[in-house]
């Protein structure tokens, strides 16, 4: 099937789909584009959800890339909120949750990756087992961030350590955990939830390792 005019639909609208979109209209790409994105903001930075964001320092749209005035200069249609739900590779069309099918010429995916989740379904379904990957994420975790309050941070990589170095400036009381090595290195990748053995630096604690998922069955 061919799309006239040239039609390009990226899906995923984090800093990699928002930046493509951008650099299509840089090189001159003078066809359609469509943006698709499953959360109801415009593309944003990711790193300040765990700092600054997260202390409440700076607002949703400080976090943008681009102000949406943007998109409507450069004539990049944006459609938040409105996940990709069906591809048809055939036909070249991406249907919304909404309904509406629009047809492509060029399809970029550009989705991103999502927070491990705990294998046990007890903290699964727990309020109080967050995660962060988003701006509505934080929305929820904020408020339990009071004075006094315990936290424990599943993940030693930057985002988990910034998050509890967050938490302590807030006075929470934090237990911050990663698998495998105890080193506090950070590590990119995220790991398997086990405690780390005895050790305090800077107010976050580290207990003897156990399986965190038998550690949360164990207090109901």
């Amino acid at each position: 099937m061919s799309v006239t005019p040239a039609t390009v639909v990226v899906v995923g609208a984090g800093q990699a789909g928002g930046e493509t979109t951008a650099a299509l209209r840089m090189a001159g790409f003078e066809g359609n584009i469509v943006l698709v994105g499953n959360e109801g903001h415009l593309p944003y930075q990711r790193p300040p959800l765990s700092k600054a964001f997260l202390l409440g320092k700076s607002a949703a749209n400080d976090l943008y890339l681009r102000p949406d005035t943007f998109y409507d200069t450069q004539s990049i249609r944006t459609e938040m909120d409105q996940p990709v739900v069906a591809i048809d590779r055939e036909a070249q069309t991406v249907t919304l949750s909404g309904g509406e099918t629009i047809a492509y010429s060029a399809l970029v995916l550009a989705t991103g990756g999502q927070a491990r989740r705990l294998p046990d379904p007890v903290a699964e379904a727990a309020p109080n087992v967050h995660y962060l990957r988003t701006i509505a994420d934080v929305d929820v975790l904020r408020p339990g961030f009071v004075t006094g309050a315990h936290l424990t941070v599943v993940g030693g990589g930057y985002v988990g350590l910034e998050v509890a170095a967050v938490a302590r400036q807030l006075g929470l009381d934090v237990t911050a955990s990663r698998s495998g090595a105890t080193t506090a290195r950070p590590r990119r990748r995220a790991g398997g939830v086990v405690v780390l053995p005895p050790h305090t630096r800077g107010g976050r604690r580290r207990h003897p390792a156990r399986c965190l998922g038998r550690r949360l069955r164990g207090r109901r």
